[in-house]
């Protein structure tokens, strides 16, 4: 029986094609643990003009990491960039930030796997290194996003961009990143405050696989910062008060996941037509992301090495 003949008789019928879910595997870098995203569950209407919508709150639980100081003597520009700091000579790692009334802020809600292959703008986002530390701390990227890195500081950065991948983290970018030629630490140093931030050169990277970046600065090791890339626009990043929302997502079944870089958790969702869904998640921290370095009582590296000199945190006094 001929092939034509059959398809008369019905014997050959098309079969729709099968598309698995990326399965993305997030390994946290330097002193993080390991980010498992496991492939989503995805039975999305996404060619149809059924949507719904998602809020709610996230409220953390448990208890939070410690946060990593590092004694500013062993680093390079003490003076400078400790005009933040303890005013005992030690840097304070960056925080997670929960209200009193424990409500999460600067968490990343996206549902996992979702491709729509609506996204044509390419976005610019810039990273600042103001003060010695990175703004903002938590970025959402798309694939062929531009980041533009700026130095206001009188001091010289290296920026280091981290991929997560399963073998561990990938060196993506290693570039110096200089400040304004007539930027002086000095200005900034005297009691009367007259220096005036200025942006040096841009450096500018454009962002190619989704997934979580970290960039930190290998000079300065209490600066760092992450991102989160992804191909679709259904991410959202929870306020101050831990509120979140997700329009128009095509009608189905997902995984919700919400991330940070002390940790992350993940739930079932069904998005109905012209619905929306109200969910109220709790967050418990899974990784040691920030952790306290070891102080001993006799630290042969300590503020004693810069002699009679104070390191004075000029504009912010941290606390732990």
């Amino acid at each position: 029986m001929t092939t034509e003949s059959r398809r008369k008789k019905g014997f050959i019928r098309k079969c729709p094609a099968l598309r698995s879910a990326r399965h993305v595997t997030m390994i946290v870098l330097i002193t993080i643990a390991t980010i498992m995203i496991a492939p989503p569950r995805i039975h999305a209407e996404s060619h149809s003009t059924k949507v719904g919508h998602l809020s709610g709150s996230i409220t953390f639980v448990g208890k939070l990491p410690q946060v990593r100081k590092f004694n500013l003597a062993t680093y390079p520009d003490p003076y400078y960039c400790g005009r933040v700091s303890d005013g005992n000579g030690w840097r304070i790692g960056p925080k997670a930030i929960v209200s009193t009334n424990s409500r999460f802020a600067g968490a990343i809600v996206y549902i996992k796997g979702l491709n729509t292959n609506t996204l044509t703008e390419n976005r610019t986002t810039t990273v600042k290194s103001l003060d010695c530390r990175f703004t903002p701390f938590i970025s959402l990227l798309r694939k062929s996003d531009v980041i533009n890195f700026e130095n206001w500081d009188p001091v010289l950065h290296q920026i280091e961009i981290f991929q997560a991948t399963s073998q561990g983290g990938r060196l993506l970018l290693r570039e110096n990143v200089t400040p304004h030629p007539n930027s002086l630490k000095s200005d900034f140093l005297q009691s009367e405050g007259e220096g005036i931030h200025e942006a040096g050169p841009t450096l500018t990277y454009e962002v190619h696989d989704e997934g979580v970046l970290l960039f930190r600065c290998p000079i300065h090791e209490y600066m760092e910062a992450w991102a989160l890339s992804l191909s679709h626009h259904y991410v959202a990043v929870s306020d101050k008060e831990g509120k979140f929302s997700i329009s128009d997502i095509p009608t189905g079944t997902y995984t919700l996941v919400v991330w940070h870089p002390i940790g992350q958790t993940e739930q079932t969702i069904y998005i109905r037509d012209q619905d929306t869904l109200q969910l109220n998640l709790d967050f418990q921290a899974t990784r040691s992301t920030f952790y306290r370095e070891p102080e001993v009582k006799r630290n042969p590296f300590g503020i004693e090495l810069l002699g009679d000199s104070q390191i004075i945190p000029s504009v912010e006094l941290q606390k732990e």
